[in-house]
């Protein structure tokens, strides 16, 4: 049976520490890029996926052009109905505007975008992206629908108050997957972590790590993080002399402000320094 199923890694006391006083819940998992987990916390505990749900969505994408059945240079329109509020700034632009595979994958990630998200969840289809998810392996991963859509285009199961899902266990083993070529080819494999790598919210796995004299980070991050009401999330790989994956999860707290000093994000953050110099010290 899976370690992070048994739930069987027990936390240093310098992290159990951070999961007790923690405001809220927290999921955690880390492991090496060989795939031994080495931290778990809940790890199976499934959370609403906010824009996690991102990261099968890229993969199914560049797996679908694998193909051949898909171009990274086709360009997809801008549809009214797309047009969603939240992350990103595609929604702010003029409908009929058709942007290229690779620059909507680029959106979705980096900055997050909602209409690139549903743009290419209308193009791959909903279930096509579900299939990819079981068949990657994912136990705990669920695309319900696009994304910030209002109540009259929703689907039948939002309408029911469902959301998508994820789990830390998931998002460690996507990334694992990714890392060691067995979602994608060596080529997309490389466009995937160059994309995530160029994500633009560094408020949680990569805060407080070591910078530079010139405040930049002194190693590469690859991340993806996910924000909704009373939902923090950060996952990612960190390209540290001894390297890593981490998938940091969390709800709870009643600071309801979206703004970078929110409560759980900062907790998140301590938790993500405490893994780095622990990691390091292996």
């Amino acid at each position: 049976m899976d370690k992070v199923d048994k739930n069987v890694n027990a936390l240093p006391p310098v992290l159990a520490e951070l999961v007790q006083r923690f405001d809220g819940e927290l999921s955690l998992c880390v492991s090496d890029l060989q795939g031994e987990m080495l931290f778990c916390h809940e790890a199976r505990q499934v959370f609403k996926a906010a824009s996690l749900i991102k990261l099968p969505i890229l993969s199914c994408a560049l797996k679908t052009v694998e193909t051949g059945a898909l171009s990274l240079q086709d360009r997809l329109p801008l549809a009214a109905q797309d047009q969603v509020p939240g992350a990103g700034v595609l929604h702010e632009m003029e409908t009929g505007l058709a942007l290229t595979v690779k620059d909507l994958l680029t959106l979705m990630i980096i900055v997050s975008d909602n209409t690139a998200t549903n743009v290419l969840i209308e193009r791959l289809g909903r279930d096509t992206i579900n299939r990819h998810i079981q068949q990657i392996g994912l136990k705990d991963t669920f695309l319900v629908g696009k994304l910030q859509m209002p109540p009259e285009l929703q689907n039948e199961l939002q309408r029911t108050g469902q959301r998508s899902t994820t789990s830390a266990a998931d998002m460690n083993l996507w990334l694992l997957k990714l890392w060691q070529g067995q979602l994608l080819n060596p080529e997309h494999t490389a466009l995937a972590l160059g994309i995530l790598k160029k994500q633009q919210d560094r408020l949680v796995i990569a805060r407080r790590l070591p910078r530079n004299s010139d405040g930049e980070l002194m190693f590469e991050v690859a991340s993806k993080s996910g924000e909704i009401q009373y939902h923090r999330h950060d996952v990612g790989i960190v390209f540290a002399e001894k390297p890593y994956a981490v998938s940091l999860l969390s709800r709870g707290s009643k600071d309801l402000r979206e703004h970078p000093d929110h409560i759980l994000t900062l907790s998140l953050a301590e938790v993500s320094e405490r893994i780095f110099y622990l990691m390091q010290a292996l």
